[in-house]
């Protein structure tokens, strides 16, 4: 049996993650989605790049809460279950009326995936300073020790 503060580990973990999917998908239910505003496509493609951006961050934290492992790993099973679910969401809405599921959308969706890892890189600084390109050395210790 599982402690009360496993439990609450899970949800705290996995939880964003489901309500954030549920979300997509609820959006992706509705028929004839449309704003009616002159650049409605722009607007929608630019959504699926940020709902699937956000789905990815949710996801990496959820398995990096729950998940001890390196970063490949991590970042191999993060882009796996978002392009999954990607491709799960174009199936359902081929099957809304007025929706069509495509592969573009895939595209835009691993837009959101890719430009997530890009930030992550450029955050995370892809080569930790060292003492020979640090602006700032530590002081000199006066005894020389």
């Amino acid at each position: 049996m599982r402690s009360h503060n496993q439990i609450s580990q899970i949800l705290s973990a996995w939880l964003p993650v489901i309500l954030w999917a549920g979300l997509i998908f609820t959006l992706s239910g509705i028929p004839h989605l449309s704003s009616g505003w002159r650049y409605d496509f722009l607007l929608r493609k630019i959504a699926h790049v940020t709902e699937y951006f956000v789905l990815t961050l949710l996801t990496y934290r959820g398995l990096k809460l729950s998940w001890n492992t390196g970063p490949t790993p991590l970042n191999l099973a993060t882009i796996a279950f978002v392009l999954i679910y990607a491709l799960l969401d174009e199936i359902h809405q081929s099957s809304v009326p007025g929706r069509a599921g495509t592969w573009q959308d895939v595209l835009f969706d691993a837009s959101g995936i890719i430009i997530f890892f890009l930030l992550l890189k450029i955050w995370r600084g892809k080569i930790p300073p060292s003492e020979a390109n640090n602006p700032c050395p530590p002081p000199e210790d006066p005894d020389g020790k």
